[in-house]
């Protein structure tokens, strides 16, 4: 293995926050982190955690290791959220949310699997252009979660797994943010750029 190859593997196997510590709710970066870290391993168990690692993006050099850059990571996210803060009447009754709960376990535990298709008109609310503004896009993100704890009345059910309570929309965007954000890697020593 060539010395570049080895320093790549080394960034994107390395644990996300390692040296991280929660200070009053929030994830925050601690002194003693290395240069470059992969989030390969990124897991939130709030909304507040995910905004703060969200602040940390904001000021920090970034790149990422999949085929979306950051801010169109950033983009599909907040256009997921988004979709979530209205209140409607969920389509599938009872017998759906039943049906469905063994697949609605798995994804509200461990994150969507691959290769599951969605609707196209939903689809076509949350693909990223290819020219998306990272800083722009992790505010949007940010005022999206934001509005998303103010929403109140039921909401709409998930175009897969059916009808999901507020609280459990919750955690698929936390599975869901941890899914895509591990692709980034955060650079402390100035290298990368925010994409």
């Amino acid at each position: 293995m060539t010395s570049h190859a080895h320093r790549r593997h080394r960034e994107t196997s390395l644990h996300p926050w390692r040296c991280a510590y929660h200070d009053g709710g929030g994830l925050r970066l601690s002194k003693g982190m290395m240069r470059t870290q992969s989030s390969s391993r990124l897991r939130f168990t709030t909304l507040d955690e995910l905004r703060s690692f969200i602040d940390q993006l904001q000021s920090s050099r970034t790149s990422t290791t999949g085929k979306w850059s950051l801010g169109q990571i950033a983009y599909h996210l907040a256009g997921a959220v988004e979709l979530t803060c209205a209140s409607a009447p969920a389509r599938q009754g009872r017998w759906r949310r039943w049906l469905m709960w063994p697949f609605r376990t798995v994804v509200l535990r461990f994150g969507p699997p691959r290769g599951v298709s969605i609707p196209a008109e939903v689809q076509a609310q949350i693909d990223p252009p290819v020219e998306s503004d990272a800083s722009q896009q992790l505010a949007r993100l940010r005022q999206s979660l934001e509005r998303f704890e103010r929403s109140q009345g039921p909401p709409p059910a998930h175009p897969k797994i059916g009808p999901l309570t507020r609280r459990e929309w919750g955690r698929f965007h936390l599975r869901h943010a941890e899914h895509h954000l591990r692709y980034v890697v955060v650079h402390h020593d100035g290298e990368g750029q925010h994409q």
